[in-house]
């Protein structure tokens, strides 16, 4: 298996190497047909990596390993990666729990129920596959990994200073007040822009602090 880029202690790799025996080791790009929607890529399923090579299906447990299930920015790739200490096992990727999305940016954790969400009525937790985390999203938008996203999707992305995200935030986003020099009328018309902007969905890429 030529997997596991991230974890190379050799106690590790070793234990993977002898989990996927009976599948042989696979050197060459995968037959994604095979391997229905999976592909080399990859995709987290839980704190599980899948991925496709050489025609084949293969499983990690990255818990098992001593890892998280996240992705491998060097080499492009879903692995098992190191957990971040910080974040007690959680990744910058995230997961969801129930409706919930969990994540863990700057070495904190936060979690925002999508459900509740006054932005995004009726929200469900799935994969934004713009920004290759799991978010929240509309129904209409809902995918629920990352192997969806060749059908399209996305999600409304939640920021760590959204007062729907809980989790300690380092520095929080303020907000302008209006004095006498009149700029309430200013602040007024810059809120209407904006919703203008969420209603035709041109709003996304500004909401999630990590992707900053």
């Amino acid at each position: 298996m030529a997997r596991l880029f991230s974890l190379s202690f050799a106690g590790l790799v070793l234990s993977a190497l002898v989990a996927t025996a009976a599948h042989g080791i696979p050197a060459l790009p995968p037959d994604v047909d095979e391997c229905g929607a999976v592909t080399w890529e990859g995709e987290c399923i839980g704190n599980e990596v899948q991925w496709c090579e050489d025609g084949q299906l293969f499983t990690a447990d990255c818990a098992a390993l001593g890892g998280t299930c996240g992705w491998d920015q060097e080499n492009g790739v879903y692995d098992c990666v190191e957990l971040d200490e910080g974040c007690g096992g959680e990744t910058f990727e995230g997961r969801c729990d129930g409706n919930s999305v969990i994540w863990c940016e700057d070495g904190e954790v936060f979690e925002a129920d999508c459900g509740t969400l006054e932005s995004l009525p009726g929200g469900l937790c799935g994969f934004n596959c713009e920004f290759q985390a799991y978010d929240c999203a509309a129904p209409s938008d809902h995918i629920s990994s990352p192997a969806g996203c060749d059908s399209g999707g996305g999600g409304l992305s939640v920021d760590p200073g959204d007062s729907d995200a809980s989790g300690s935030v380092a520095e929080e986003a303020s907000t302008p007040s209006s004095g006498s020099g009149g700029c309430s009328g200013s602040q007024t018309g810059s809120s209407a822009l904006w919703l203008l902007l969420a209603g035709l969905g041109l709003a996304t890429a500004l909401r999630r602090g990590r992707l900053a």
